[in-house]
């Protein structure tokens, strides 16, 4: 942490406040990024480190995407500490211990394979809803907005990539060099002699194709023959 002063969080005065760093650990536990994580306060109650502004919640009306925001809060951590495991077998488990369980300790984390749960009637995550006319709402998310978890982040980077890859994969219609399809196994330049473009989809929505043609210069393309 830095250096401690007084702040203001949600019209909330805390004596002690700081700037979080966060440590990214690799398998073998050695510190391998370390980054500011947005404001942590201490709770003289609770007697420990709270992290601020971990998540948006909104309260959207007739649409997830485009509804009107009837409602907004902030998520603030009581701690971060591992509460539920996503491991499935035995094996797993032994592999991903619990790691960080104590709000007090040192340390405040994430194992891997692990993720913080919070009951509906934990503080501190309320909407006020009081007086809204009956409707069909909507409660939506935004995590990380203090830059919470680069880890996540970059993990959502590699799932986009990982998506773009399926897509184009199941869009060409043939096998050529490294891309090979059980189904379709000869290389097809008549028709598939060009680059796939895969754009990500607005909203949730499935990515979006489009092609441009390869521009020949010396080398006529052959086929590979291995």
């Amino acid at each position: 942490m830095g250096q401690i002063a007084p702040c203001d969080i949600d019209g909330i005065h805390y004596d002690q406040c700081t700037i979080a760093t966060q440590d990214l650990l690799d398998a073998a536990g050695n510190v391998v990024d370390t980054h500011p994580v947005g404001v942590a306060f201490f709770h003289p109650e609770h007697n420990h480190w709270h992290q601020s502004a971990v998540a948006a919640f909104t309260l959207k009306a007739g649409n997830p995407f485009t509804g009107l925001a009837v409602a907004t809060g902030v998520k603030i951590t009581f701690c971060f500490v591992d509460v539920k495991t996503y491991s499935s077998t035995g094996n797993e488990k032994k592999t991903y211990p619990r790691t960080y369980f104590e709000c007090n300790g040192d340390f405040q984390g994430l194992a891997a394979h692990w993720g913080d749960e919070y009951h509906q009637s934990t503080p501190l995550q309320e909407l006020e809803v009081t007086g809204l006319p009956e409707g069909e709402y909507y409660l939506t998310h935004e995590a990380e907005r203090a830059t919470i978890a680069q880890a996540a982040r970059e993990a959502d980077a590699v799932i986009d990539t990982a998506e773009a890859i399926c897509a184009s994969a199941l869009t060409r219609k043939e096998s050529r060099g490294a891309h090979y399809r059980t189904d379709m196994t000869r290389r097809d330049d008549a028709n598939w002699l060009k680059h796939i473009l895969v754009y990500k989809g607005a909203n949730g929505a499935d990515p979006r194709i489009d092609f441009m043609p390869v521009t020949i210069t010396r080398w006529q393309p052959v086929e590979r023959k291995y």
